[in-house]
């Protein structure tokens, strides 16, 4: 049981360093955001169920979950018109020959048409202005 437990540990730091690897290979891509492998106790399964008040005795560890981090990375001026970064929340929405999509990645070019697109070719979408400068809100364009 205990050569189990201890197992179970070494799993599970493999698991984060497989995650902070990626995070390392990562740490120049436009957009990325980081994770973090998250942890919980294992505990053993009886037939019988436990009684009340008795302490179960766990049998490890196990990654629970490997999150994505949210919190903002940094800006970077890169001299490139249409580049754009996002401060807080949120993502671009973008248009991938009719499939929507999601991207915090904001490198951005106009394509032979003059649509703004991504390095994979799909369109940026957003609300369109009407003649009085506001935003028309409901569909993307």
């Amino acid at each position: 049981m205990s050569f189990n437990i201890g197992l179970s540990g070494l799993y599970a730091a493999n698991k984060a360093l497989n995650v902070t690897g990626n995070n390392i290979a990562n740490v120049a891509t436009t957009g990325f955001k980081s994770s973090r492998a998250e942890f919980a106790d294992q505990y053993s399964n009886s037939v019988r169920g436990t009684s009340a008040g008795k302490t179960v005795i766990g049998t490890g560890v196990k990654t629970a979950a490997v999150s994505q981090l949210f919190t903002p990375g940094n800006i970077n001026a890169t001299g490139q018109a249409l580049d754009m970064a996002i401060d807080g929340n949120g993502f671009f929405a973008l248009n991938d020959n009719g499939s929507k999509i999601y991207t915090r990645a904001g490198a951005f070019y106009s394509d032979k048409a003059g649509y703004v697109v991504n390095s994979s070719g799909a369109n940026l979408q957003g609300y369109a202005v009407g003649e009085d400068g506001k935003l028309i809100q409901g569909v993307l364009t």
